[in-house]
């Protein structure tokens, strides 16, 4: 059973992607995930997402880019395995480092889906 809680999750990593999409919806989340993170923009306006999970990594040498999605007012929550600078983590809503406990990741990702919409 999903529900309307959508998460769009962008990871390249096949692999690490399958364990938080099982992850998700075994919390009844709906999931997109995106491999690419040149479609997010695109796939966010079409999935309406009311959270984005994303490995920072991605974004390491395209932070206008990531300027672009914390534009679209979606909490983001981020991870890396690499120390992040702060213009990088100012964009996201919260940030983990790898590797992290998915169970306090879980936790945080659910208490941000159930804040109100600013």
């Amino acid at each position: 059973m999903l529900t309307d809680k959508r998460i769009m999750l962008v990871e390249n990593d096949q692999d690490f992607s399958y364990l938080l999409y099982t992850l998700f919806t075994q919390e009844y989340f709906s999931v997109l995930p995106v491999f690419n993170s040149g479609e997010i923009i695109d796939r966010c306006l079409e999935f309406q997402p009311q959270l984005i999970c994303l490995n920072l990594d991605l974004y390491a040498d395209h932070l206008d880019q990531l300027a672009l999605v914390s534009a679209l007012h979606v909490p983001i929550v981020a991870y890396s395995v690499d120390d992040i600078d702060s213009a990088a983590l100012s964009t996201v809503t919260e940030f983990f480092q790898k590797p992290f406990d998915f169970y306090a990741f879980l936790t945080h990702v659910d208490r941000l889906m159930t804040l109100p919409v600013a």
